[in-house]
């Protein structure tokens, strides 16, 4: 029998919570100023936890490679994540969309190692996250500050007094009120999904 806080929901195709945070724990292998948090908040403000192809404003044609279609958890453009990833160096952006969207633990990893790349050659972790987000080490993402609130949430849950714990079959995600407090540090994302669809 499966277990329930893995299984995917039908509606939407949200990877929940649980297996979400699973994936991030094993694929988040880039050490520096970006918690296991901070990840979660890109990928559920980002896409809902869905690994899939940016659905509006597909910017394919452009010549600007900052202005082209996103995809994966943390909606990457292909063209600059493409150094980030050693299976991804010898591919185009075709090949690479195809990898990210055909692998979960890619797709988080991807995430991971370009704010990795990010931070070392620009050396500034407010620099790295206004590249990641926005395709301009001077720019500012828009979901910048919604990132960094899903993340406070999720390391102060008030009935964990603290932090989500790093074995995600530990007793304590299974309480009600841990569910309650981690679905009220997500929110609803920008497009208006709600947490609910997560669990």
């Amino acid at each position: 029998m499966s277990n329930s806080k893995f299984e995917r929901p039908r509606i939407l195709g949200v990877t929940p919570f649980f297996k979400m945070w699973d994936l991030v724990l094993k694929n988040h292998t880039e050490t520096g100023p970006f918690s296991p948090e901070f990840l979660m908040g890109i990928f559920w403000e980002e896409s809902a936890f869905r690994n899939m192809r940016q659905r509006e404003g597909s910017l394919r044609a452009s010549p600007n490679p900052n202005q082209r279609r996103a995809v994966g958890f943390g909606q990457v453009v292909p063209f600059w994540i493409k150094d980030a990833h050693p299976r991804l160096r010898n591919c185009n952006e075709t090949e690479i969309e195809a990898l990210i969207l055909s692998d979960d633990n890619l797709s988080v990893q991807v995430t991971s190692r370009a704010l990795a790349q990010n931070l070392r050659q620009l050396g500034n972790a407010t620099l790295a996250l206004n590249q990641y987000g926005s395709g301009d080490p001077h720019g500012t993402p828009a979901n910048l500050a919604r990132w960094r609130s899903i993340e406070r949430g999720l390391l102060n849950l008030p009935h964990l007094r603290g932090r989500l714990p790093r074995n995600t079959t530990a007793p304590e995600l299974q309480d009600p009120n841990v569910i309650a407090d981690i679905k009220a540090a997500l929110g609803a994302n920008s497009g208006q999904i709600s947490a609910d669809f997560a669990f």
